[in-house]
């Protein structure tokens, strides 16, 4: 299965194959594989086995970490402690 999305000019795709690794045993845990990788020029690749039960929150995850990596990138890292920040140091 396959999702598609855009951000900020940068297109990503994640990637899930279902079933890569299940318990022979009844009511055995299933695992399954998700890659996300950046469409484009950048290198952004990310490939991890994710418990049955955990899958819709790592693919959730997995958008929000190819957006916050475009937004580090066009953006700069944020500032280490906004409470210093809110202070005038920089």
């Amino acid at each position: 299965m396959n999702k598609q999305f855009e951000y900020r000019g940068f297109n990503f795709n994640i990637k899930v194959e279902l079933n890569t690794k299940v318990e022979k045993r009844i009511d055995g845990e299933r695992w399954h594989t998700v890659t996300t990788n950046c469409m484009d020029v950048d290198n952004y690749y990310k490939k991890e086995e994710v418990n049955d039960k955990f899958l819709v929150m790592r693919v959730q995850d997995c958008e929000r970490l190819a957006k916050k990596y475009v937004d580090e990138k066009l953006d700069g890292k944020p500032s280490t402690d906004a409470r210093l920040s809110e202070l005038g140091f920089k």
